[in-house]
């Protein structure tokens, strides 16, 4: 009997969006001519799905290990760093200025979800930035590239960091999740903890405005 599966792509250092019109055709092609009944996409406010339909496990297992489909998984905007902060704005939207928690553990000090938010980017963002001396932390001991004026200010995002001093470690040849710090940089440089309350209540207003209308359509169905 077949089975519908499905590959969740959530909103991360880019939008998802963006990766289904990179992938869409490709991945719909690759489905068909590798033994799917249908493939289909859903969008939603957290992303996207892109869902097919394939007889046996061992089907979609194989088509997950097309290199077609694992390059599109490949650039999949990871959402990991994305996630809480966005999750923490999207509360604070919510809850506004009335709730704070202790940040850091055990300071004392107490912050709204934004400043925590804030927080958390501007620590990512701090592996990358310039120190007092002039070094940026992702460099670790390199000289080359904390020295050399060819070199110093071409930022390499690299696959993880060393848990001590924040040394680039692994791939640095693509971006992958490391990019979205550039991206949470500019967010808390360009939006304000305002701006963030003000979007939650328009955002609130038209989803009860959509409910309604919803409702209103509805309610002369009967099935």
């Amino acid at each position: 009997m077949a089975e519908w599966w499905s590959i969740e792509v959530l909103h991360g250092e880019f939008s998802a969006f963006q990766w289904q019109v990179a992938h869409d055709s490709e991945l719909i092609e690759a489905a068909l001519t590798n033994g799917a009944f249908d493939g289909t996409w859903h969008a939603d406010r957290w992303g996207v799905a892109f869902e097919v339909c394939f007889e046996t496990t061992e089907q979609w297992e194989a088509f997950r290990a097309l290199p077609i489909v694992r390059a599109a998984l490949d650039g999949v905007p990871d959402p990991v760093n994305g996630l809480i902060i966005r999750a923490l704005l999207q509360y604070y939207s919510y809850y506004g200025n009335d709730f704070t928690v202790e940040c850091p553990t055990g300071s004392g000090h107490q912050m709204t979800l934004y400043q925590v938010a804030e927080e958390l980017a501007r620590r990512l963002g701090s592996i990358f930035l310039q120190d007092k001396d002039g070094r940026r932390p992702v460099y670790g001991g390199t000289r080359k590239f904390q020295e050399d004026a060819h070199w110093r200010d071409y930022i390499s995002f690299f696959e993880y960091f060393h848990g001590d001093n924040g040394a680039g470690l692994g791939a640095s040849h693509q971006t992958g999740w490391t990019g979205i710090i550039a991206r949470a940089m500019h967010l808390f440089a360009t939006t304000t903890a305002e701006q963030v309350l003000a979007i939650g209540k328009a955002a609130g207003v038209t989803e009860v405005a959509e409910k309604a209308k919803s409702a209103q359509a509805g309610s002369g169905f009967r099935p």
